[in-house]
């Protein structure tokens, strides 16, 4: 192996659980997010690379102490969940899941400084270009999925859009007699006899201040699909999906002709024309923070749910 062999794999170890988790949620996740996230995690191993560059000397060896580091920083979860039951008590001290995991991690982390710092050319040149293979590996694993997926939203884009949604007409207010509109979701939120069936909250003394205040409570609600886009996307066009999932087959994954509902919804029209102005506080949620609102209400600093 030449000496010039490059030390890639610590940077395409710290992007592969990213690409992954992006694969996994593609639908519901920008691309500007996951490029700027890239561009901190890219800057963070180049910095993690340059502090143990100072005591092994060796970019290789560097390398090897990053990669192991990214790999237990991912995986802690997996293997937290796999010990979760774990307990030992000794001499009067408890040991959970985390404290022997950090043991297990330290012992480790000082075992593989050791190993590397004596480790010859050839060794290190071996891990070196195993490492390199598998990380590439991953990432190209990662990379068919996102790019399976465009494909598909290309292929179907070509033959198929949104269906377009009839504009209601306009009604005869005159615009200073329009009342306020305020249309607030409570995602995930369920209705009393859930909460305390399935999380025993008895949610009842919040819902009788809502009623004191004159807010109507409808004990027998249901949404009218089971996920945010097609929700949004059914009652902002106040019609059904059936055609929508016709024209797209039941498997399809892609999620841009619900987008173009909500953010061009015959609601959104039909106000509009009566004069409304749109105002939308921001939710961190990609599906409704696309909504071309004349008023974008946020913080600062916005944490998205990726």
């Amino acid at each position: 192996m030449n000496r010039k062999q490059t030390s890639i794999h610590p940077f395409l170890f710290g992007l592969y659980p990213l690409l992954a988790f992006f694969a996994h949620n593609i639908g519901e996740v920008s691309f500007k997010e996951v490029a700027a996230h890239a561009v901190g995690i890219l800057i963070l191993v180049a910095v993690l690379l340059k502090v143990f560059d100072f005591p092994v000397k060796s970019r290789w060896k560097s390398g090897i102490i990053v990669s192991f580091l990214l790999l237990f920083f991912f995986s802690f979860g997996h293997f937290y969940d796999l010990i979760a039951d774990f307990r030992f008590r000794a001499a009067e001290m408890e040991w959970g899941p985390s404290t022997l995991l950090y043991s297990v991690f330290v012992l480790l982390f000082f075992g593989l400084i050791l190993i590397v710092s004596k480790a010859g050319f050839e060794k290190l040149s071996g891990i070196t270009k195993g490492l390199n293979a598998m990380a590439s590996l991953l990432i190209l694993m990662s990379a068919a999925q996102i790019a399976a997926y465009y494909y598909g939203v290309w292929a179907h884009d070509k033959k198929i859009t949104a269906p377009s949604a009839q504009i209601l007409p306009a009604g005869t207010l005159s615009k200073d007699k329009l009342p306020d509109i305020y249309y607030i979701i409570l995602d995930g939120y369920s209705r009393a006899d859930m909460l305390k069936k399935n999380l025993n909250f008895d949610n009842s003394t919040f819902l009788d201040r809502l009623r004191a205040k004159g807010f109507f409570i409808n004990t027998d609600s249901r949404s009218n699909y089971a996920q945010t886009y097609l929700s949004l996307a059914s009652a902002l066009n106040m019609d059904y999906l059936d055609e929508v999932a016709r024209r797209m087959g039941t498997g399809s994954q892609n999620w841009k002709p619900l987008k173009q509902m909500i953010s061009q919804g015959k609601v959104f029209r039909f106000l509009r024309r009566q004069g409304y102005k749109i105002v939308v506080y921001s939710s961190g949620f990609i599906g409704t923070d696309a909504i071309p609102a004349d008023w974008t209400l946020t913080y600062r600093l916005v944490l998205s749910e990726f």
